[in-house]
Formats: structure tokens, sequence, C-alpha cells
């Protein structure tokens, strides 16, 4: 049988826990309460990330890619999502993407958008040309890139096997290329060894020019996308297939690649400039002929 103090204690604390109920209730309906700190703090990051997204976007966009001159020439289209996005907070890059342009397989243009701090105004931008045609690019707020020729060339792979029948099965075999290669890089007199990100992060083909299947992959400093390794297979005339890669730079550090002891491949320090096939620059935010702030913000929600 229970005491009457029991009895008594048991009231109080269900009328308590009525209160609760009802304060809790009246804070729902208004409103009121208060996110747990830690999904507070993934919801601000989610943001930041889609404002970030909609600055880097604004910045594609402002950047009119044209391949070949005069009457030939054609207004290349912007891929409409990054190829890749990354942060690399140990080399002060707290956001940054890769973008391309392309007429019908392979991008002709390239390029890589960083910045060291989200909320400064200013981005950094990485330029290069990924075929062996003339291209050019209008960059509002900036200037007309037009590199006198491009450094960009495709070699064949050596000693290796014939492409193999299905997609799944030539993806494999470009790995594997793609794994034979060791790259490295130095800047002011730092050396540092590039990594293979495990996945590819374009495949392309243009069956009516020969161009069968190919595929981009990064090779990286952490995330940091340092250098581009297409890899393809392409028919001749006479049907034979055959296997062929090229390599375009993505930062302004010497970059090196070598295949098992032998160097195939080597590019120097370097800003670039205008004319060049590669050009590191910075722009802010917004670039001219780009969304406001107003505009920004309605797109990154």
């Amino acid at each position: 049988m229970k005491s009457k103090a029991t009895s008594v204690s048991c009231k109080l604390v269900m009328a308590a826990a009525l209160v609760v109920a009802a304060t809790f209730g009246a804070q729902v309906a208004s409103g009121q309460v208060t996110k747990p700190a830690a999904e507070g703090k993934v919801e601000s990051q989610e943001s930041a990330n889609k404002q970030s997204l909609a600055v880097m976007r604004t910045f594609a966009d402002t950047i009119q890619v044209t391949v070949g001159e005069g009457e030939q020439s054609k207004e290349a289209k912007l891929i409409p999502e990054p190829l890749f996005r990354f942060s690399d907070p140990s080399r002060t890059f707290s956001d940054g993407s890769v973008w391309a342009w392309t007429i019908t397989a392979r991008p002709v243009v390239m390029t890589e958008f960083n910045c060291g701090d989200r909320n400064k105004r200013r981005w950094g931008h990485d330029l290069v040309a990924t075929s062996d045609v003339r291209v050019s690019a209008a960059v509002a707020g900036y200037g007309r890139w037009a590199p006198r020729e491009s450094d960009f060339k495709l070699q064949p792979v050596p000693e290796f096997p014939p492409p193999a029948k299905t997609e799944a099965g030539r993806l494999r075999q470009m790995k594997q290329f793609a794994r034979s290669l060791s790259g490295s890089e130095e800047w002011q007199n730092q050396r540092s060894e590039l990594r293979l990100l495990p996945t590819e992060v374009y495949r392309y083909s243009d069956v009516e020019s020969g161009l069968l299947d190919g595929a981009a992959f990064v090779f990286a400093v952490g995330s940091n996308p340092e250098a581009i390794l297409f890899v393809e297979v392409h028919k001749t005339d006479s049907g034979e297939r055959s296997w062929k890669y090229g390599l375009a730079r993505m930062s302004a550090a010497a970059v090196t690649f070598r295949l098992g002891d032998t160097e195939v491949w080597a590019v120097p320090q370097t800003f670039g400039s205008l004319s060049t096939a590669y050009h590191a620059f910075s722009r802010a935010v917004p670039a001219a002929r780009a969304p406001d702030v107003d505009t920004l913000k309605k797109a990154s929600e």
C-alpha cells in the first residue's frame, strides 16, 4: 500500500511533467525550440557549401570558350556541374572545384577555382587548354585568354594490352595504366609526390571522329588537383584500335611524370599569361556581368 507522502510526490512529478510538456509544446508551436549545436553546425556548413558552389558556378558562367578562329570557330559548352570538388585545409584551400568546356568529347578547356578563405572576395583560377586545337576564352572582368599554341599532346601508350570490348573492361585498363604513372611537383624548392584519385572525373567518347572511349583522372596533393590525365581508345581508318594518353597541368608548380624510370612529361613552374596554354590568376566575387549578391544567395538556397 502506497504512503501518503509517496502519493503526493507522484502528483508533484506528474504536475511538473505536464508543465514541461506544455512549455515545450508552446516552443514548438512558436518555432523557439533550439536545435542541437551539432545539427545547427551541419546546416550552417551545408549553407556555406551551397553559397560557395554558387560563386564558383558564377565564375564558370562568365568564361566564354571558343574553339577555332574566324568562320570556323565554335563556342564550347560548359559542362553544367563541376567535375570535381575539393577542400584541402592542410594547403590553406578551404574550397575548390574543377570545371570543363567541351565541343563533343574530351574537354577543350578546363579550369580550377580555389580559395583560402570563402569569406574573402578573391578566388584563384587555373585555366588550361586540354586540346591540340586553337582555343580562346573571354574571361569577364579580366581579359581575353588566347594561347598562341597548345602544349597538350596525345602520345601512344607503350606496351599495353589491346582495348577490351566492354566499357567496364576498358575502364579497368585505363585505371591500370594511370597507376603505372608516377607524378611529382616542385614549388619553391619543396617537392611533393602526386597521388592518383581512385575514380575518374569524366568519361567521354566521339565514335564518329574515331575516339571510341576516354576518361579523365586527377593527380593531386592531398585532394588538391595538380594534373589531369586523359586515357583514350582511338580507331584508325583501317579499323585498328590503339591506346593514347595526354597530360595537362592544373598547378603553377613544376610538374613531372614518369612511366617506370622514363620521364614522359614535364612542365616548369609558371603562372603563365593570357597568351600561354596554362594561366593562373584571380578574380573578385561577383565577376563582371555576374548575378548580384542577392541572386547568388537565392541560387544557394
